[in-house]
């Protein structure tokens, strides 16, 4: 029998305890069940750049006074910043199997399927395009080539209703 080699695609980079052991959770699963399966290090800039030191997703948020009250307020959290993403990293290489290649974009995806015979996608909010800034289409498995056996682990859009503007773009990428 062909062995299983399956990617999980999530927010596994996130600084959230939640988001970090859901990921951790499904790959210790997986591999319970004799799959040879890998965190994919995908760190689209949407993510990365909403934690760190100085989240530039925060900071861009603000303009005058709140900017250098925004910027006063995570200089004045600098030591308890250093120590959480210390976690958080120690965690990762713990823990994670991650795979040997990091991707940042949509585009570094069109070979993934000669990797992966299965792909797992989940949990938390990777369908909401407010999170992703639009919609991404490695969370839909939208790549070109050959395409991997795709599965949803807890993949939730987080919103009531989808925004008219995505429906269609959504619908094609399934």
């Amino acid at each position: 029998m062909k062995q299983v080699k399956a990617g999980i695609l999530t927010f596994h980079r996130a600084r959230n305890i939640g988001t970090c052991l859901q990921a951790y959770a499904l790959q210790t699963y997986l591999e319970s069940k004799n799959v040879d399966v890998e965190i994919i290090d995908y760190k689209p800039a949407y993510i990365e750049d909403s934690f760190g030191l100085f989240p530039a997703n925060l900071i861009a948020e603000y303009k005058g006074v709140r900017k250098l009250l925004c910027f006063m307020k995570l200089l004045y959290k600098v030591p308890y910043n250093i120590r959480r993403e210390s976690k958080f990293k120690s965690f990762r290489n713990k823990y994670y199997k991650l795979s040997k290649r990091q991707y940042n974009r949509f585009e570094d995806f069109q070979d993934v399927g000669n990797d992966y015979s299965h792909s797992f996608y989940g949990s938390d909010q990777i369908w909401n395009p407010n999170t992703t800034y639009g919609l991404d289409p490695v969370f839909f498995g939208a790549f070109k080539g050959k395409r991997p056996v795709v599965a949803s682990y807890a993949a939730s859009i987080g919103l009531a209703e989808i925004p008219e503007e995505y429906v269609d773009d959504m619908s094609r990428m399934v």
